[in-house]
């Protein structure tokens, strides 16, 4: 889910994201790269959590082989497709081994050794996330229609103003009603905790200089009253008669 964002954000705006980072000129051709590439992220994210499972219950060793492959096709595409679609060429060679990767090995794999069924993993994987990031990419698509941006300023700020349709679509559609919960208590103990430690840190700085000034004042005081009795002291301060 943290991913989603950033790459919804490349295939519904990544052409106006590089017309304004780099320049009008490259905007077409290498935001149509990046929108491929931003595809290939969308089922690389499942993937990378099979391969971490796998890592964690010793079991990545025949990912080793598909990972090599992927790789060597990867290879292999992007030099015959450049020569025919160019740059973007490059891009294809790079998304195809990676969605055979993801969406044929990765949840054949994950039912043989963990027992979770292919589709229960397209659902948690894919069509959860999917749906939940989809208010956020209409959203994107419609103000890059209707406002389009002429500063990366103005493209950030757009952004944030549409982040918080992400969290509560993924606090509704991602969430079961125990996570939101649990989620909902732990919030709650961490802003006591945080009010509290504020409060107390406020009394601090209200109670603080005034305890320093009452401490001056009696400690300071007897030296005040032996001075102001010494003859010198007392010729410089009081007037004297003409």
């Amino acid at each position: 889910m943290v991913a989603l964002p950033v790459v919804t954000i490349f295939l519904v705006r990544g052409n106006s994201f590089i017309a304004l980072w780099i320049g009008p000129q490259y905007g077409e051709l290498s935001g149509n790269v990046l929108r491929v590439l931003a595809f290939s992220i969308l089922f690389w994210a499942g993937s990378s959590i099979v391969g971490s499972t796998m890592l964690g219950i010793n079991r990545h060793k025949p990912m080793v082989p598909v990972a090599l492959s992927e790789a060597l096709c990867n290879v292999v595409l992007s030099i015959f497709l450049v020569k025919k679609m160019g740059i973007i060429g490059v891009a294809w060679g790079t998304l195809i081994p990676s969605l055979l990767s993801s969406m044929l090995f990765c949840p054949w794999y994950l039912h043989r050794t963990v027992g979770i069924h292919p589709r229960r993993y397209v659902l948690s994987a894919w069509l959860k996330p999917g749906l939940t990031i989809l208010p956020f990419a209409l959203l994107s698509y419609a103000m890059e229609r209707s406002w389009p941006a002429h500063s990366l300023l103005l493209f950030f700020l757009q952004i944030a103003l549409c982040l918080p349709l992400v969290l509560v679509c993924f606090w509704g559609m991602c969430l079961s009603s125990g996570q939101r919960m649990a989620y909902s208590r732990k919030f709650s103990v961490a802003l006591g905790r945080s009010m509290s430690r504020r409060l107390e840190e406020a009394r601090s700085i209200d109670s603080g200089p005034a305890k320093h000034l009452r401490r001056f004042s009696t400690l300071a005081a007897p030296g005040w009253r032996a001075r102001a009795q010494r003859p010198h002291y007392r010729l410089c301060r009081e007037p004297q008669p003409l």
